[in-house]
């Protein structure tokens, strides 16, 4: 698909709200923060893929909680982190959890962040895993228009 000017917080939005109803079922808030991050040029199908991507990764390890939130770097790129209060990644997965296969999840198949990190990156963009806190946060990057 062509690759057009896209406004982040509304990809956010859409990808928002495919999740909400699995979010009432398990008890769990969403909670949404929303800055100021330039367009990108973007597959709009592809980046709601990927952040529907880590959304699900998000509710199937949230204990209560899930929170996205868009920004605009100091180098000027778009930001988009998702939180959640579970009990993180160890350390031994952390270096692996972005190869193709490799699950955590049981019942997964190893694709979601394989696939999340090669779009960010077609996208010109990174896509990483925060380190500190508790839970897992994950922080998209891309490129402005």
């Amino acid at each position: 698909m062509p690759r057009r000017p896209q406004d982040v917080n509304e990809l956010v939005s859409d990808a928002l709200q495919m999740v909400r109803p699995m979010a009432r079922i398990k008890d769990l808030q969403l909670e949404q923060a929303t800055g100021e991050p330039p367009r990108v040029d973007a597959d709009p199908f592809a980046i709601r893929q990927l952040l529907l991507n880590l959304l699900l990764n998000a509710l199937d390890f949230a204990r209560t909680r899930i929170s996205i939130s868009t920004a605009r770097t100091t180098d000027g790129r778009a930001e988009v982190t998702v939180t959640d209060d579970g009990p993180g990644v160890p350390p031994e997965n952390r270096d692996r959890i972005f190869q193709r296969f490799v699950t955590t999840r049981p019942g997964g198949n190893g694709l979601g962040l394989s696939t999340s990190r090669d779009i960010a990156q077609a996208h010109g963009g990174t896509l990483t895993l925060r380190d500190g806190g508790s839970g897992a946060a994950f922080v998209l990057t891309l490129p402005p228009a």
